[in-house]
């Protein structure tokens, strides 16, 4: 769910994300560039952008109000599952390949963590309220 609108988005099968208005049931928008399944999706806190996560092996950022990828973070080795923000940039990601990635999209964007401690895929990933911790 939008963070400050009536709005909701949906990763599905068809490689794309969909963003609805909740109170009518409209469809607003559909962000296209995925090639394979997306899975996760999160805005970031002030709901100007949203991050998705595909079998294709890539975490999307996207610009809500065009649907235009403003960015595209590869990093992953299988098919990626969960994705989240923060208000300053940050993503975290997860998925099959049981690793945790966190990365800087501010500057361009950049791994600045891979967490390894999973055995096998890692299906959600966010951060705490504070921001302080991810858990996954």
């Amino acid at each position: 769910f939008h963070p400050n609108a009536p709005l909701c988005i949906s990763a599905c099968d068809d490689y794309a994300l969909h963003l609805f208005n909740v109170t009518s049931g409209q469809l607003l928008r559909s962000f296209l560039g995925h090639e394979q399944w997306v899975y996760g999706c999160a805005f970031n806190p002030d709901g100007l952008l949203v991050a998705s996560a595909s079998v294709d092996q890539t975490v999307r950022i996207w610009d809500v109000e065009t649907a235009n990828t403003k960015t595209t973070l590869r990093g992953h080795s299988d098919e990626v599952y969960g994705v989240d923000m923060r208000g300053d940039g940050a993503v975290v990601s997860c998925g099959l390949d049981a690793t945790v990635l966190l990365w800087d999209t501010r500057e361009g964007p950049q791994k600045i963590a891979e967490l390894s401690a999973h055995e096998e895929g890692v299906n959600t990933v966010v951060f705490s309220p504070d921001s302080n911790y991810v858990v996954s």
